[in-house]
């Protein structure tokens, strides 16, 4: 939870900044801003693009184990908005390069209007969730995202090209101050946050270079950059857990790409049909409701793929015992002492893709300085055959050692492909003492898999 709280404070600020450098523009040419001024109060659209590059170092030990690595994260956000009524459309990819491996997330975003609620339409691993949005920010145009004259800004001497067109570039430095009235004026204080244990922020010393970039001859905006320096490590110094986190570098763009471009925006019947309700609550920001599966009178669980073609029907493992289900996400384990085995049914995941999925515990333990984990092995693709299914598997083993503490650990991943779904099973087993698990376990596991299961 610590890292968690600290990631979200870490995108809090950010976008406090953003909303800063868009909304609260300045400059001492006053003639510039006041024609930029003019050119965007009757926006109707607008398309615009957020760059976000973040280099950090990440350290953690938990029980004897010390991890330490460099991260960099990687954020594209593209959105489309319009003024009346309020409707935005974003897709996000979040692209995340830590011990030599690369991992994407790609997130999906619609906002509009349904019977007089802002809704929110989000796509995130696989899944549409909806929700509606009770305290919405409320834009009054488009104008606001784009200028609005509260901070000063000095005129550089120079014009620099952007993407090919002459601009004017004017530059200021926000302060802490101003992240403290930014902040307020949009209800998002620390006390009233809708999240847990954010205590410990601190703005107070925090400078931040902003440069915006105007075309000289429309008259409109066309870029803004920020360079964060060390203002984010600032916030975070004083939070639980921020020892674990150096931000060496972080820098934001937000390009303007076209005004008054998009007609409309409505969210497919796709996404509305397939969303899940999601509800908020006075606790929680947003709680999701798990939809626990219930086995049948067999004692079996039966998974679908999110297309709701497939199904992937479960058996419990021989001693194993039910653990934890999620039927919107496709997923049920099970547990036997120190072994743990979960079941998964995905679309689109392809065999390179799960022939790959234990490289990264594999690499970063390869890469432990400590040498807790010593040994460490990741086999070559293997094949598996039960009652005529046809799978694979790979299995990683390696030994963790802490002091005079040591055990054998092993990890496998286990799937079979069917057209363009795939059936998945996971194994963990932490320091087992029954010296009779080998590959077997493989088998035993594939075998209590029925599929192909037409709906």
């Amino acid at each position: 939870m610590k890292g968690k709280n600290l990631w979200l404070c870490a995108v809090l600020f950010i976008l406090s900044v953003a909303a800063l450098s868009a909304c609260n523009s300045k400059v001492t040419a006053e003639s510039i801003m006041e024609q930029v001024k003019a050119n965007t109060e009757d926006l109707d659209s607008l398309e615009a693009r957020l760059l976000l590059e973040m280099e950090m170092g990440v350290s953690e030990s938990s029980e004897g184990v010390n991890i330490n690595m460099d991260m960099e994260v990687d954020v594209d956000v593209k959105m489309e908005l319009i003024n009346d009524p309020i409707a935005s459309h974003i897709l996000i990819n979040v692209g995340i390069s830590a011990a030599e491996v690369n991992m994407d997330t790609e997130m999906e975003v619609y906002l509009v209007a349904e019977d007089g609620e802002t809704v929110v339409y989000g796509y995130e691993e696989g899944v549409w969730k909806k929700s509606v949005l009770e305290d919405a920010m409320d834009f009054d145009t488009l104008e606001q995202f784009t200028y609005d004259p509260e901070l000063e800004f000095e005129l550089e001497e120079k014009t620099e090209q952007v993407n090919g067109t002459k601009a004017y570039v004017l530059s200021t430095t926000v302060t802490g101050k101003d992240f403290d009235s930014i902040l307020k004026e949009y209800m998002l204080t620390i006390d009233d946050l809708p999240m847990e244990d954010l205590g410990g922020l601190n703005f107070k010393d925090i400078s931040v270079e902003i440069k915006y970039y105007v075309d000289k001859e429309k008259m409109l905006p066309l870029k803004m950059t920020m360079d964060l320096g060390d203002s984010i490590e600032k916030i975070l110094g004083g939070m639980e857990g921020a020892e674990n986190f150096e931000f060496k570098r972080a820098y934001l763009e937000l390009e303007f790409i076209d005004f008054n471009s998009v007609d409309a925006i409505e969210v497919p019947k796709k996404v509305r049909s397939k969303a899940v309700e999601v509800k908020e609550t006075e606790e929680t920001y947003s709680t999701y409701e798990r939809n626990e599966i219930i086995p049948d009178e067999e004692g079996r669980y039966v998974l679908y793929n999110w297309e709701k073609t497939k199904t992937m029907i479960v058996s419990p493992p021989e001693g194993f015992e039910y653990s934890y289900s999620e039927g919107d996400f496709g997923y049920v384990s099970f547990s036997a002492g120190d072994i743990d085995v979960g079941y998964s049914i995905y679309d689109y995941a392809t065999h390179d893709l799960l022939a790959e999925k234990l490289e990264y515990s594999y690499q970063w333990r390869i890469d432990d300085s400590d040498q807790t984990y010593q040994n460490v092995t990741l086999s070559d693709v293997q094949k598996v055959t039960v009652d005529a299914k046809e799978g694979y598997y790979r299995k990683l083993t390696y030994d963790y050692v802490s002091g005079d503490y040591s055990r054998s650990c092993i990890e496998y991943t286990v799937w079979i492909i069917e057209g363009d779904v795939a059936y998945v099973a996971e194994i963990d087993i932490f320091g087992s003492e029954d010296t009779s698990i080998d590959d077997s376990i493989v088998t035993k596991v594939f075998s209590a898999i029925s599929f192909d299961t037409t709906i």
